[in-house]
C-alpha cells in the first residue's frame, strides 16, 4: 500500500489516520478540498467540517477546535468519512497525550458529546427517541400559540429537514418555530414578544428570553437535566425588508410568507410559510437542497449590529457556563466567602446568593439557620445545586435582563417583609460585564433599602491567559467597582486583598462590602482598610 510521509507521524499509509493534541492528519484519495467530512471517535460522529487542501505530501490536516482539543486525551479509534455517505475513508487507532485511558468525550452523566454547528460541545441528539420528543414538544407549543392567536410556523433547520426529507435533520438537537408579527417598530415587536412569553408561562412552560425578539423553551428529562429545547423566533417586515432575528435579514415578499401552508415532519403536520423554498434560499443560500453537516451560519456584521441595537442580547455566555458545569470545570466560589459572610450575619438573616453556581455556599449558610435565596444564570448549575439538597430557594436569573433582575428585587423585598437583606456575590462581578453589573447595583439599591450589605469577591489582576470567550478569565479593578457602584448610591468598603490561585493562575482576590450610601454605617470593627 502506498504511504505518505507526514510531519510528526512518520509514514502514513493511504486510508490511515494520525492525531495529536493539535489536530488530526489523514491520507485519502477519496476526498476533494471543500467536501463535507465527519470525524468519528470509536465509530460515532463528533465533528463535521470541510476537507482542507492537501499538503504537498498529499495528506490532509485539520486543527482541532478548542472544545475538542481540550477533551481529546487518551486512546481511541478515529475515523474520517464523507458526510454524504457511510464509507470510512481513513481510520486508525491513535494515542493523544500520555494518558493511558480511553478518550472520554462524554458529559458528567456519561452521555456522548459532539461539536455542534455553534462550535460547542453538546449531547448528541441524533437518536430517534430525542427526535420524537422534539417533534411532540414542538407540536404542543404550536397548539398553545395558535390557541392564543399567534401566527406560528415551523422554521430554520426544522423547516429545512421537513422540505428535504419529511423529517428532522439527522443531527438536530432543537426544534425551530417562528411567530410572524405585524409590528411597526422594534419596540412594538418587543411588547408582542413579552406577551408571547406570558402565554407560554400560562401554559406551564418556562421560556428563556435571549432578546426582546427571541425566546427559547427548555425541556428536561425525568431527572431534571436539560433534554432539548424549542427555539421561538419572531419574523416581521420593516421598510420592505424581511427580518427574523437573530441571523436573517433580506428581501422576501410577504406573499412568500402568507397565506401559511403545511409541511409534514415524521408524520406530524406543522404550519409553514407559503413558499418554503424562497425562505430557505434566503436563510441558507442557493445550495440549501444539498445536505451539509458542516454548515455554519455566517451572519453579516451589519445584520448582527442591527438586531443587537434593536433587541439587545440577554443570553451572553449562558452556554459557556452550562458547558463549564457539564465538563466539571465550573469556577468555584471563594471558600473564604462562606466564613467571612457568616461571621457578619445576624441570626436567621435573609441572604441572596447571586451567581450561586452549584450552591456550595448557599447550603452552608442555610445549614447555619439563614433563609437563603440562590440564583444563577446556568440551568445546569442550578440542577446540580438542587440535587445536592439543602433548604435553599433556587431561582434562575439573567443578570443581563433588567426585567429578570427587577422581578427578583420585588420578590426579595416581599419575602424579607421589611427585614434587612444581605447578598453574596462570590467570584461573580468580574464575569458579567458592565451591563450586568449595572443591573446588580440597581438590585442592591432596591434590596438594601432597609439596611443589610452585600459581600463580594472578584479578581483584580489579569489572568495568565485572558480570553474574551471565557468570562471566568476576566478581571475587575477595584476602582471600577467603586465608580460603578457610586452611580447607584452604593459605597464600597475593601475588607481584604490577597493572592488566590485558581484555574487562571495566581491573582489578587479583592473582598468588599457594598452598602447603600444612605444606610452605610461606620464599619471600623471589620478587618481591612476603609475606602
Amino acid at each position: 500500500m502506498p504511504a505518505l510521509r507526514t510531519k510528526g507521524a512518520g509514514r502514513l499509509p493511504i486510508g490511515s489516520i494520525a492525531a495529536d493534541h493539535s489536530g488530526v492528519t489523514f491520507a485519502s484519495t477519496l476526498i476533494e478540498p471543500g467536501d463535507s467530512v465527519d470525524i468519528l471517535l470509536d465509530g460515532r460522529r463528533i465533528w463535521s467540517t470541510y476537507a482542507p487542501t492537501p499538503r504537498r505530501n498529499g495528506t490532509s490536516y485539520l486543527a482541532w477546535p478548542r472544545p475538542l482539543a481540550e477533551r481529546l486525551v487518551g486512546s481511541g479509534e478515529l475515523g474520517v468519512r464523507r458526510s454524504d455517505g457511510d464509507d470510512v475513508i481513513a481510520s486508525g487507532a491513535v494515542q493523544i497525550g500520555a494518558l493511558d485511558e480511553p478518550i472520554s468525550l462524554v458529559n458528567d452523566r456519561g452521555e456522548p458529546l459532539m461539536l455542534t454547528k455553534w462550535g460547542r460541545l453538546a449531547r448528541s441528539a441524533s437518536d430517534s427517541s430525542v427526535h420524537d420528543r422534539l417533534i411532540a414538544d414542538g407540536r404542543s407549543i404550536v397548539d398553545v400559540l395558535q390557541a392564543a392567536g399567534w401566527a406560528v410556523v415551523v422554521t430554520s433547520g426544522s423547516l429545512l429537514g421537513a422540505i428535504r426529507s419529511g423529517d428532522l435533520l439527522p443531527h438536530d438537537d432543537d426544534f425551530d418555530l417562528a411567530v410572524h408579527l405585524d409590528a411597526d417598530s422594534p419596540a412594538d415587536l418587543a411588547v408582542h414578544c413579552y406577551a408571547l412569553c406570558r402565554d407560554l408561562e400560562a401554559a406551564g412552560y418556562a421560556p428563556i428570553r435571549h432578546s426582546t425578539a427571541h425566546v427559547q423553551v427548555p425541556f428536561h428529562s425525568d431527572d431534571g437535566t436539560l433534554s432539548h429545547y424549542v427555539d421561538i423566533f419572531t419574523g416581521f417586515h420593516k421598510d420592505g425588508v424581511y427580518n427574523q432575528p437573530f441571523a436573517m435579514r433580506g428581501m422576501l415578499a410577504e406573499s412568500d410568507i402568507f397565506p401559511f401552508g403545511e409541511v409534514d415532519i415524521a408524520g406530524t403536520a406543522f404550519p409553514s410559510v407559503a413558499n418554503p423554498a424562497a425562505w430557505l434560499a434566503l436563510c441558507y443560500g442557493a445550495s440549501w437542497r444539498e445536505p451539509d453537516p458542516a454548515f455554519h451560519f455566517h451572519v453579516p456584521r451589519a445584520t448582527t449590529r442591527r438586531f443587537e441595537n434593536w433587541f439587545g442580547v440577554f443570553d451572553q455566555f449562558r452556554t459557556f457556563w452550562d458547558d463549564a458545569v457539564e465538563s466539571g470545570e465550573i469556577v468555584a466560589p471563594v471558600t473564604a466567602d462562606a466564613e467571612g459572610l457568616a461571621a457578619r450575619l445576624p441570626a436567621s438573616s435573609v441572604v441572596v446568593d447571586l451567581g450561586c453556581g452549584r450552591g456550595e455556599i448557599s447550603r452552608e449558610l442555610a445549614a447555619r439557620g439563614h433563609h437563603v435565596i440562590a440564583a444563577d444564570f446556568s440551568g445546569a448549575a442550578l440542577h446540580r445545586a438542587r440535587l445536592a439538597g439543602g433548604r435553599v430557594d433556587y431561582r434562575r436569573i439573567n443578570f443581563i435582563d433588567r426585567r429578570d433582575v427587577l422581578d427578583l428585587a420585588v420578590d426579595v423585598r416581599s419575602f424579607a417583609a421589611g427585614a434587612p437583606v444581605h447578598l453574596l456575590l462570590s467570584n461573580v462581578l468580574h464575569s458579567i460585564g458592565l451591563d450586568g453589573r449595572a443591573n446588580i447595583f440597581l438590585l442592591l439599591r432596591q434590596a438594601l433599602r432597609h439596611g443589610g450589605f452585600a459581600w463580594a469577591s472578584f479578581p483584580t489582576d489579569e489572568a495568565r491567559w485572558l480570553r474574551h470567550e471565557d468570562p471566568s478569565s476576566w478581571h475587575l479593578p477595584l476602582d471600577w467597582v467603586e465608580e460603578e457602584a457610586a452611580r447607584f448610591g452604593i459605597v464600597c468598603e475593601l475588607i481584604a486583598a490577597a493572592p488566590v490561585r485558581d484555574m487562571h493562575g495566581t491573582r489578587t482576590m479583592a473582598t468588599v462590602l457594598l452598602r447603600r450610601s444612605d444606610t452605610a454605617t461606620n464599619t471600623d470593627e471589620h478587618e481591612g482598610p476603609n475606602r
